[in-house]
């Protein structure tokens, strides 16, 4: 199992892990909550998706941002993200459809996760130990 070199990795890797489960979250309440303001005419469905368009908008883009340098400590490949054309390493089973979310879920869950890449595992508990 191998494991990051320092803490900042490893907080940018679970800030980035919950900047996904934000969007995710934003994006999929966000035409529940259009419709509910526009065809049953209630402010607080327009309300709801003024607040949700711009958490969408901000956690997608901080979520590019931070997670664009976490690599995995073997192979140095982006784990958040997904190169085009690269092979999804062997083991490596999708979640919901997204190889991402397999990642978020097994590292708030367990705290280690299979890299998208080479498909081995990497530990993301503290680097002291």
């Amino acid at each position: 199992m191998h494991r990051f070199a320092n803490k900042s990795l490893l907080i940018r890797l679970r800030l980035s892990a919950l900047l996904l489960v934000v969007f995710a979250l934003s994006m999929f309440l966000l035409p529940l909550a259009v419709v509910w303001g526009t065809l049953i005419y209630d402010p607080r469905g327009l309300q709801a998706s003024i607040i949700l368009l711009p958490t969408a908008v901000v956690s997608g883009l901080l979520f590019l941002l931070v997670s664009s340098d976490v690599r995995c400590p073997l192979c140095r490949g982006q784990v958040m993200r997904r190169m085009r054309g690269a092979p999804i390493g062997r083991g490596v089973q999708p979640l919901l459809g997204s190889y991402r979310f397999r990642v978020v879920t097994r590292l708030f869950f367990t705290g280690n996760f299979r890299c998208l890449h080479c498909g081995e595992t990497c530990d993301a508990t503290d680097p002291r130990h």
